[in-house]
């Protein structure tokens, strides 16, 4: 599949590799529904007709343009799937395509709802509650998974690795992009990392917020949008998901959050300030790298810059939160937010 024209060929012999070569199969209905950072999404339906009469099945496909774009495709085929088979609630994956075009492709069930962000904005505060609630079990359930089948090999996952894992990640593609303005936040995150108290791995989303939880008119809730699904420390999930919660909506909304999160695991979380601080160091250099490199040098998409900018709220509260966590300044971020 190498452009948009031949997404309808694409589709239905997909289709009918995954489905079946059924009597009278044709796609329709296909359309745009998504502009987001890392994939665009399209809807669509599959029609047949048998024993006379027409049925019909919603589908999503997503595609995952860039040079990291297979792995991500991977990554989520491969997480969704394991999580359908532990009964926790995600689209069911049909077909991972992983075409070396450059647009390799995931189709999955199709769930037709409201995404849980849209809900909170126009709900009352009791009803807001109740479903910021159903969101945090959520999120515990997912820190609750056995993370074992969602790795090749559990024994090589300690949880010192977890903890050094991100900010040792970010150092190496800073070193390969040559970027060093950032070296003194890697530095403060790799000395304290040291001094984090451990615990066990977890299944983590990385993106887990409101508007990727699809909210079905009978109820039922899906949690989607799996790119950056993984195993390591569930605070570093926590922590992401707590900085989108006062960016998007508002401290007290963060601090709601984190407080059922904590009622409903039955727990305080130990040394949140460090995974925040890793949190907000993500943020900020995921940003300011965008604008200085483009977006495609961090496996985004060309759009990602335009929707970015848009959004400078975020760039300014998560540079806050690493400021008061860190007590570091970086000079190039601050020209930037000026």
């Amino acid at each position: 599949m190498t452009s948009n024209g031949q997404l309808p060929a694409f589709l239905l012999e997909a289709c009918r590799g995954t489905f079946g070569d059924r009597p009278e199969m044709a796609i329709t209905d296909l359309k745009p529904i998504s502009d987001g950072w890392e994939c665009e999404v399209w809807s669509f339906d599959i029609e047949t007709r048998e024993d006379g009469r027409l049925r019909r099945r919603g589908l999503i496909l997503r595609i995952y343009p860039g040079e990291a774009g297979p792995v991500k495709a991977a990554r989520e085929f491969a997480a969704m799937r394991q999580l359908h088979r532990q009964g926790y609630p995600v689209p069911q994956v049909f077909c991972l395509d992983r075409d070396d075009s450059g647009r390799p492709a995931v189709i999955m069930e199709r769930v037709d709802g409201r995404l849980l962000g849209q809900v909170l904005v126009s709900s009352s505060r009791e009803e807001a509650e109740r479903l910021v609630n159903r969101f945090c079990q959520l999120f515990v359930d997912l820190h609750g998974l056995d993370w074992q089948p969602f790795v090749s090999d559990p024994s090589r996952f300690r949880p010192e690795d977890c903890v050094k894992g991100w900010p040792e990640e970010a150092r190496v593609l800073l070193d390969r992009l040559g970027v060093t303005e950032a070296a003194p936040v890697l530095d403060w995150l790799a000395t304290e990392a040291a001094r984090v108290r451990l615990a066990f791995p977890a299944v983590t989303h990385l993106d887990f917020h409101p508007w990727n939880i699809l909210l079905r008119p009978d109820g039922a809730t899906f949690v989607i949008d799996w790119t950056q699904a993984g195993v390591t420390d569930y605070r570093f999930d926590l922590a992401w998901t707590l900085l989108l919660a006062e960016a998007s909506l508002s401290r007290e909304a963060r601090d709601y959050i984190l407080a059922a999160y904590e009622r409903l695991r039955g727990a305080p979380t130990e040394d949140l300030a460090f995974f925040e601080a890793a949190a907000a160091a993500k943020r900020v250099l995921s940003i300011w790298l965008s604008f200085r490199l483009g977006p495609e040098a961090l496996g985004m998409r060309p759009e990602a810059t335009r929707l970015m900018a848009q959004s400078g709220y975020h760039l300014r509260t998560a540079y806050a939160l690493l400021r008061e966590r860190t007590g570091l300044r970086l000079p190039a971020v601050e020209a930037l937010i000026s």
